[in-house]
């Protein structure tokens, strides 16, 4: 399993990349995280105004999956991430 972490500027607080601080809260070791100040992650999903932006959210895709011009179908997605812990994990109990 791969863990990718996209930070991303969506509050008018969110001045730059999160903090030392910040990154630690995330401590699994197959976390990779990013900063994306443009959003192209949240456009690439679909972001077409302040509503649509795409943050606090969590998907899981099979292996093997990968990103090309358009994102591919997630076998699950849900949001805020701190809701969806239960499903979330079975969702990643069936794609191992």
């Amino acid at each position: 399993m791969r863990v990718f972490v996209v930070w991303e500027k969506v509050l008018e607080s969110d001045w730059g990349a999160p903090a030392a601080s910040v990154l630690a809260r995330i401590e699994d070791t197959r976390a990779t995280q990013f900063w994306d100040p443009g959003r192209v992650v949240s456009k690439s999903l679909g972001e077409t105004d302040f509503k649509s932006k795409v943050w606090d959210w969590v998907a899981v895709y099979p292996s093997g999956t990968g990103w090309n011009e358009t994102a591919p179908v997630a076998v699950y997605s849900g949001r805020p991430v701190e809701d969806v812990a239960k499903p979330l994990e079975q969702a990643l109990a069936a794609v191992r």
